[in-house]
């Protein structure tokens, strides 16, 4: 599949070549989202999506206009005889699959274009976040003595896992000038304009006037640490602010509106039987469907930052005394041994009957342990109490009881 790809991206490259100025910004995207694909091959593989789901939607249209014999749409234009003889339904059943096949094609195209762009915008905020460490590390280097600029870049690259989109902005300098044959200021100059945050972008334009100037580099970095420490501290007391804000809305929203519906309703249904149809709603329906948005809602405004380096564990063994000979413990040792793990495992126990609050808070995925349980339960005993309810057997004998009752009496 990736030869084929490649195969259609070298046919439609002179094309796309000699229309590149229409794709200019296209490219600057690319690359501020950071993404490894040529301009040309992005492009050549958006119209192959784009023409692969367009036709994947025309064949769904056509068969669903077959099938359904144009439904509702088809079945109001073909009502009139004079549209019915110019243009018979197999013919509307054609123009739906091709405007599909448009529509979808220009939304997905449209889509794929609109890609780097979004994911531009989410390195904004990730760049940003490592920036005051990235910054402060830059300014420590400065004072080691006959460190240069280029040696500070090269150092910083070497921390990627640590410092995160930041540093690969800087390990984008190096790589101009050192595989390229750029000079530094000219790399500086490139990395600025090719970065997504304006903040890395000031700093990375101020340090090369610095550096063309000939000024003091460690003062230069030492205010900019300082600067966007400040800033930093500035946005993290702004954002618990906003989650403090929506956590408000949401109990005034979410908890305690539902709550005092479900009580006007429930107050009603002694009145009106049907208004339990409105509470069935809100409780099965409208709050899980509003707590789930709010938590996209909350997850699109937190975000996941960057990605967590993988940490690998090296197990090291002790091999200074594999040649010393092992004796086996006789029954006396033995029977020591498992009743010290017998009592090991009596006093796991007593803590966890003794303290399960503890025992809760160390991993709060045990408290599952007890909650599914109990929910299984409950909706076992609701079910079957439903079904016995329904039973008609049930009502015979609860009306033959109090029969019986009012016979004694």
């Amino acid at each position: 599949m990736y030869n084929i790809i490649q195969v259609i991206c070298d046919l439609f490259r002179p094309f796309i070549s000699r229309n590149s100025e229409r794709y200019i910004q296209l490219r600057l995207q690319l690359q501020r989202a950071s993404m490894k694909v040529l301009t040309y091959e992005y492009l050549v593989r958006a119209y192959i999506y784009a023409v692969f789901i367009g036709i994947l939607a025309a064949l769904f249209m056509y068969a669903v206009s077959k099938g359904t014999v144009l439904i509702v749409f088809a079945m109001l234009l073909t009502s009139n005889p004079l549209i019915h003889e110019i243009m018979p339904p197999s013919y509307w059943t054609i123009i739906e699959a091709g405007f599909s096949f448009v529509v979808i094609g220009y939304i997905t195209f449209t889509t794929c274009l609109l890609i780097p762009a979004i994911k531009a915008g989410i390195r904004i905020g990730v760049i940003d976040q490592s920036l005051s460490h990235t910054v402060a590390f830059l300014y420590a280097l400065s004072h080691g003595g006959s460190v240069t600029v280029l040696d500070m870049f090269r150092a910083l690259s070497e921390q990627k896992e640590i410092y995160g989109a930041a540093a690969s902005e800087f390990t984008k300098i190096v790589n101009d000038v050192e595989y390229f044959g750029t000079d530094l200021l000219t790399a500086l100059s490139n990395a600025a304009h090719r970065s997504p945050s304006s903040e890395m972008r000031d700093f990375i334009e101020g340090l090369s006037s610095v550096l063309s100037s000939g000024g003091n580099i460690s003062a230069y970095l030492g205010s900019k640490s300082k600067y966007f420490h400040e800033n930093a501290m500035k946005q993290q007391r702004m954002f618990f602010e906003t989650l403090g804000v929506m956590a408000e809305v949401y109990i005034s929203t979410f908890v305690a509106g539902p709550l005092f519906l479900m009580t006007i309703l429930v107050v009603i249904g002694l009145l009106n039987p049907n208004s339990t149809k409105i509470l069935y709603a809100i409780v099965y329906l409208i709050i899980p469907v509003s707590t789930v948005t709010y938590l996209v809602l909350l997850n699109s405004l937190t975000g996941h930052g960057e990605k967590k380096p993988e940490v690998y564990k090296m197990d090291r063994y002790l091999r200074e005394f594999d040649d010393v000979r092992l004796r086996e413990g006789n029954e006396d040792e033995k029977k020591k041994i498992k009743q010290i793990k017998f009592y090991e495992r009596i006093h796991d126990i007593t803590n966890f009957l003794l303290h399960p609050i503890k025992w809760m808070q160390a991993n709060p995925k045990h408290i599952l342990l007890i909650s599914v349980p109990s929910s299984l339960l409950y909706l076992h005993f609701n079910l079957n109490k439903h079904r016995l309810c329904r039973n008609p057997h049930f009502y015979n004998n609860h009306n033959l009881d109090r029969s019986v009752k009012v016979m004694h009496q």
